[in-house]
């Protein structure tokens, strides 16, 4: 499994875990949540040794983003609001789509993260978060697959099998 899949499947896993306990879950498909709150779209990538950790955050402020990284998750939470002119509450509104409310992702990260490094960054409305990842995480380990009596079993991954 790549670490993509891993990362998808931890990130699945603690929804479960959250929905089982009563909760709502992280996140849902639409990225809305009930009662005020919503989640927002995260990309999550390698690029040049990095752990880089897109949010799509439209229409907040940098002030209202909170950035904390813990032991072997990085949490993302804010609050965003949209305010309603006078005149559209006067007038009426027909039909409000836009998610408000409070946020809080948890993106579960390799462990020996280099915290001294880390950066943050929002712009035009996506937050980027760069960490540098452990050299083992960036290289990986080739593992060795034993068992089996056939030839075929003991030969190494990445050999051609005949």
């Amino acid at each position: 499994m790549s670490p993509f899949g891993l990362l998808r499947r931890m990130m699945e896993d603690m929804d479960q875990l959250f929905t089982g306990f009563g909760g709502r879950g992280l996140a849902t498909r639409s990225g809305v949540l009930d009662e005020g709150l919503w989640s927002p779209q995260v990309d999550v990538m390698v690029r040049n040794g990095n752990l880089i950790v897109k949010a799509d955050l439209p229409g907040m402020k940098q002030e209202d983003i909170h950035v904390e990284l813990l032991k072997d998750l990085l949490v993302i939470e804010g609050e965003r609001s949209f305010e309603v002119e006078e005149e559209e509450e006067t007038e009426g509104v027909w039909s409000l789509e836009r998610s408000t409310g409070s946020f809080r992702r948890a993106i579960p990260i390799p462990e020996d993260i280099d915290t001294e490094t880390v950066q943050a960054n929002f712009e035009n409305g996506v937050l980027e978060i760069s960490l540098k990842l452990p050299e083992e995480v960036v290289q990986g380990k080739r593992i060795e697959v034993k068992g089996g009596s056939s030839e075929k079993a003991r030969l190494k991954p990445g050999k051609p099998i005949h």
